[in-house]
């Protein structure tokens, strides 16, 4: 029952992917991912630098009680001593070329440097963390500067400049900047806040607001995934109104959550949230492990980064994605799949070509199991009913049905290509396996009454030969049906020329042995004439119409 040549089969199918994968810029790392990635039930994916360009632009300033346009020369004057403040509290290195350092610090730098403004150097830095969401620079002067998250930064300050004067900052004017605030974030604006620390009192001073444009691509993307039913969650360091406004211009609907509000729940309840959530805000890198561990239980999940601190969650989950260009060295180590192009829609072709192999797959083991089980169906039937001690199928039969009838055919399933919808795919499901013993069967009582029929009028040899080269006619259309369980025959026959190719060498094969008279000895055969291979091949059809009637049915469609 088992095919002959099931391992060197799967690895040339899974290898024909590999190759098509590679030509569009998918590189595969692990041959088993491939499996996995046609399974893919949900997507963890950063938002900056994967659905966003990751390439922040300074836009305007919330100063002294009013916005500031940037890009407007006749504001930018007004706000650029904001500007030279925040500039301080950058950590970037200027070169030759470039600017390196964070998106956020690199287009601070950036206007800062087109306005000639020089920065200060700092006498003591506290580094930003995702822990602590701000940094703090102390000038020569002794003046401090914190720059962060905009709720952080409000916690710590207890004045504010406003009206061109220093006012506490008491909980009606905080209440205004934050709903000032917030109406920009809901535009998909990231927001930092700028603090001054001096004569021991701490100023809210301004609040800087940046843009990252979505990728072109990742609504595309996005909308492509919910169609094949795959849940996407988006992990950003945003803020609440930010993310979402971001998400639901990708496409990702919902509302956000934030992990610090999560991150202390239990498995069970963790994943109950993300059932109901796609958007998670402030997010920590130990929030994507974490998600990973908890739905991998459930689901197959695809994890895609490209930062050093992605590696855990990377290394944990059943596909790991990473960007070729901007990818940290450790996460390509370990990534399954690497997306050369940083396209994030080159995810969506590597999900189809995961999805191409498992079908592939399955219609190889398919076509093979129901040679198998239709060869064992007619010697059973036999056995029972039949004549026991006369061979219906000699030994040698078998083995050229095997491996020169059934082997090319079942190698050219692999090249089969197309776009697939069907949902939660897998290898020899249920519907497969009852469409691979209802076809077996059907072959099995049409050879044998064959062989009783002939046997009766014609002797035994001629019986032999008509059940032989029915049997082989049978595959030749059977690989036809082995191309979709649900899908006509008929149905884009030309995307797969070599199947096609496969099935005429088989016939002619057969044709050769039936009129070579050495071939007829070895295989213990008669001659037939071409009048009855013509209707052995009409009859052999008859798989086709039956496969046709279970598909308008639609009974074990997939």
């Amino acid at each position: 029952m088992v095919p002959e040549g099931l391992t060197t089969i799967l690895t040339i199918i899974l290898g024909i992917n590999v190759k098509r994968m590679a030509e569009n810029n998918a590189l595969v790392r692990r041959l088993v991912s491939i499996e996995n990635l046609g399974r893919i039930e949900v997507v963890a994916v950063d938002k900056t630098g994967t659905l966003t360009k990751g390439q922040m632009s300074l836009v305007s300033i919330y100063y002294n009680g009013r916005f500031y346009d940037v890009l407007k020369k006749e504001e930018i004057n007004d706000v650029k001593e904001v500007v030279k403040k925040a500039y301080d509290a950058t950590d970037v290195k200027i070169t030759k070329n470039e600017i390196i350092g964070d998106e956020i610090d690199k287009a601070i730098a950036e206007l800062a440097i087109s306005l000639n403004i020089k920065k200060d150097k700092a006498i003591d830095i506290v580094p930003f963390s995702s822990e602590r969401k701000y940094m703090a620079v102390t000038l020569k002067n002794k003046e401090k500067i914190i720059k962060g998250a905009v709720e952080v930064v409000m916690k710590k300050s207890g004045y504010i400049f406003i009206d061109n004067q220093v006012k506490v900052l008491d909980e009606k004017i905080k209440e205004k900047v934050i709903e000032t605030v917030h109406e920009v974030e809901k535009k998909g604006r990231k927001s930092i806040a700028l603090a001054i620390r001096k004569d021991k009192k701490t100023i809210l001073y301004s609040i800087l607001f940046f843009i990252d444009p979505p990728k072109e691509e990742a609504k595309e993307t996005v909308k492509w995934l919910k169609e094949n039913g795959i849940k996407v969650i988006m992990l950003t360091g945003d803020n609440v109104k930010t993310a979402e406004a971001i998400a639901n211009e990708i496409g990702i609907e919902g509302k956000a959550i934030l992990w610090s509000d999560i991150e202390d729940l239990d498995d069970e309840e963790l994943a109950e949230i993300l059932e109901r959530y796609n958007i998670i805000a402030r997010s920590l890198p130990i929030a994507k492990l974490r998600i990973v561990e908890v739905l991998s239980k459930k689901y197959k999940i695809c994890t895609i980064g490209d930062g050093v601190n992605d590696a855990l969650a990377l290394k944990k989950s059943h596909v790991s994605v990473v960007m070729g260009k901007n990818g940290a060295t450790v996460s390509k180590e370990i990534a399954d799949i690497v997306l050369v192009d940083d396209n994030i829609f080159t995810l969506t072709k590597a999900i189809n070509f995961g999805k191409n192999t498992i079908e592939n797959i399955n219609n190889f083991l398919r076509f093979q199991l129901t040679a198998n089980n239709a060869a064992i169906y007619l010697i059973l039937l036999n056995f029972i009913f039949g004549m026991s001690n006369l061979l219906i199928l000699l030994p040698l039969h078998v083995l050229w049905i095997n491996l020169i009838i059934d082997g090319p055919p079942a190698l050219t399933q692999g090249f089969e290509l197309k776009e697939i919808k069907r949902k939660n795919i897998k290898i020899l499901d249920n519907n497969t396996k009852a469409v691979v013993n209802l076809d077996a069967l059907f072959i099995a009582i049409v050879c044998f009454f064959v062989f009783i029929f002939t046997y009766n009028n014609y002797g035994y040899e001629k019986a032999l030969t008509y059940v032989f080269t029915l049997f082989v006619f049978f595959q030749c259309f059977n690989a036809l049906n082995a191309r979709s369980l649900s899908e006509p025959f008929y149905a884009s026959i030309h995307r797969n020329k070599y199947l096609l190719a496969a099935i005429i060498v088989a016939f002619l094969l057969q044709v050769i042995i039936i009129n070579n008279a050495t071939a007829r000895q070895i295989f213990s055969i008669n001659y037939i004439s071409f009048e009855e291979i013509v209707f052995l091949l009409l009859l052999s059809f008859s798989v086709i119409i039956f496969e046709e009637l279970r598909k308008m049915a639609k009974i074990f469609t997939s």
